[in-house]
């Protein structure tokens, strides 16, 4: 089987329940199992998504949990709220909304609120939890397959570790990765007229490929017009996000691009990102804090200063390819006030 390959026959073999396939892997049985039931868990998902789009044709509240905080939408002042225990409320936004699920947090969309963002707040949901569940599948696979050993199979089982860790517990790089992907998710829903799209990537991706998010970028009119010949209307960038700052860390990760696989990946190209830990520490304790006692709409991003929102965007616009023509400070003043 080769390498190009091996992802699609992967995914198929989850799909698809494919036995022989994970057993020609040699994992066990209790870990075809898990997989199985973890598939099982998104066919469910996928089933109660469609019974939620239904609700919204028919007017209806939107929630996944019980334990929900309500949201509120004016029509007049085109304006979220969202109201929490002991009458706390909190006037917000669509993407706050949604970068808060990444987090834990759990809203239930009142009848007047609109109806394309119900929708949007259905899909991502739903898009979140399937990518948790798929995460999982892809670990207790590659933490037993012969194709895994060494240092990935490791990578796997450490991963498999943080899957039911606290907040406190969880490892500061996957915390700042967490961070980095609700600060995008607001921004690509908050800010209108910016030339990407953002999602994140898989454990597969991030594990095999070094790939921890990926951007979908927008050509110009322009760059559209040398490139007729493309079939889509962007280009895939794959980022790693690092939080190291040393010069030999930075080194090992530039190496382990270099053995990443663009055509496997199906991106068209990588980029390095590295904002130290110290920029973001502060932020995050500060959310850690205030999460105690308010868990309405608030991410450790929403408290991120102007200086570090700038920092990150140029980080990530400034590395790209030159012939994609992005001009960042252009960009950030568009985004900044909006986030």
């Amino acid at each position: 089987m080769n390498k190009e390959s091996f992802k699609d026959k992967l995914n198929q073999g989850i799909k698809e329940k494919e036995i022989a396939f994970f057993d020609k892997q040699k994992v066990s049985e209790e870990t075809q199992s898990e997989i199985f039931d973890l598939q099982k868990e998104k066919e469910e998902k996928i089933l109660e998504m469609k019974e939620k789009l239904k609700d919204v044709d028919e007017g209806k509240e939107i929630a996944f949990s019980k334990d929900a905080s309500s949201v509120k939408y004016d029509k007049e002042d085109g304006k979220y709220t969202v109201f929490g225990k002991k009458g706390v409320q909190l006037e917000t936004t669509k993407g706050q909304i949604l970068a808060s699920t990444l987090w834990g947090s759990e809203f239930k969309l009142d009848s007047d609120v609109e109806r394309d963002f119900k929708k949007k707040f259905i899909l991502e949901h739903t898009k979140n939890d399937i990518l948790e569940m798929y995460d999982s599948q892809v670990i207790r696979w590659g933490r037993e397959s012969f194709m895994t050993q060494g240092g990935t199979s490791r990578a796997y089982e450490g991963l498999a570790e943080t899957e039911n860790m606290s907040l406190e517990e969880i490892p500061k790089g996957t915390l700042a990765e967490k961070m980095f992907s609700s600060f995008f998710t607001r921004v690509c829903q908050d800010v209108s007229e910016i030339p990407f799209e953002f999602k994140r990537a898989d454990i597969y991706d991030d594990v095999e490929n070094k790939i921890d998010f990926v951007f979908k970028i927008k050509h110009n009119d322009e760059v559209a017009e040398k490139q007729a010949y493309v079939q889509d209307d962007g280009e895939n960038i794959g980022v790693q996000f690092t939080i190291g700052k040393s010069t030999n860390l930075l080194k090992h990760k530039q190496e382990q691009f270099k053995r990443s696989d663009l055509e496997e990946s199906k991106v068209d190209d990588l980029v390095l990102v590295s904002i130290p830990i110290e920029e973001i520490r502060d932020f995050l304790k500060t959310y850690q804090e205030s999460s105690k006692n308010d868990k309405l709409v608030k991410t450790p991003d929403f408290y991120f200063s102007e200086d570090l929102k700038e920092k990150i965007v140029k980080a990530v616009l400034e590395k790209l390819p030159p012939k994609l023509q992005i001009n960042s400070n252009e960009i950030w003043e568009n985004i900044k006030n909006k986030i």
